[in-house]
This record gives structure tokens, C-alpha cells and sequence, in this order.
């Protein structure tokens, strides 16, 4: 299985992370809306804090974002999924992106997660 790919790029590339070596991986899942595209990347990672303190994702056994547009997924040790125990540990995966962020080293690939739906609509 090839290495996911981020919803983040570095220099201008996008980032994948090598979780194959990773037993038990689950996937905190979160999703944006179109609306949101506008916001800054440090404001969009607040709002994500934001749906995890209020309880709005999912587990998902894969990262979601991979297979839709508008999908966010962060990597967790199922063993870890213990209540507010790994939304702590999703909180401080984001604050870290978020820093990573404002010091300019990554962003958020904007192309890649607000990328337009290729789904078929069947119009009646």
C-alpha cells in the first residue's frame, strides 16, 4: 500500500507520511464544507481543534481525504482511542501542523482538499 498523502504541501509539494510499518492505525476523520475554503490555513486548523472538541468526526480505517475532496484525516493507534485521550493527541498533531504553518515551513494544499467532485449526477 503506497504511503498517504497529507492534505499539506512543503515547498510547493505535497507531503506523505510512511505509516506502513504502523499495526493498528485508525484515521480521526473530519470534514470541511466549500464555505471554508476562504479561511486562512491557521484559521481552518482552529476550525478543526474546534470540530473535535465538539465532537463532530469519525474513525475511519483509512484517511478519508484520499479517496474525497473535503475530507481531513489524522493518523491514531487504535490502542490509543480512549474517549478525550486521542482528541488530545489529534489536538496537538494540528497545533503542530498549525506552527509548522504560521513559521511558513508547510501549507495546506488547497488544490488537493477543496479539489472539484468528479461524481456523476444523474439529472431527471
Amino acid at each position: 500500500m503506497p504511503s498517504p498523502r497529507t492534505i499539506f504541501r512543503e515547498n510547493g509539494l505535497p507531503i506523505f507520511e510512511d505509516h506502513s510499518s504502523v499495526e493498528g492505525l485508525q484515521w480521526v476523520t473530519l470534514k470541511v464544507c466549500d464555505s471554508q475554503e476562504a479561511l486562512f490555513d491557521a484559521a481552518l486548523m482552529d476550525l478543526l481543534i474546534e470540530s473535535l472538541q465538539l465532537g463532530n468526526y469519525i474513525l475511519t480505517d483509512r484517511p478519508m481525504h484520499e479517496e474525497d475532496r473535503l475530507w481531513v484525516s489524522f493518523p491514531i493507534l487504535y490502542s490509543t482511542i480512549t474517549g478525550t485521550a486521542s482528541i488530545e493527541i489529534i489536538i496537538r498533531l494540528i497545533l503542530h501542523y498549525k506552527e509548522q504553518i504560521l513559521n511558513g515551513v508547510i501549507s495546506i494544499d488547497r488544490e488537493y482538499l477543496f479539489r472539484p467532485s468528479f461524481r456523476l449526477h444523474v439529472l431527471y
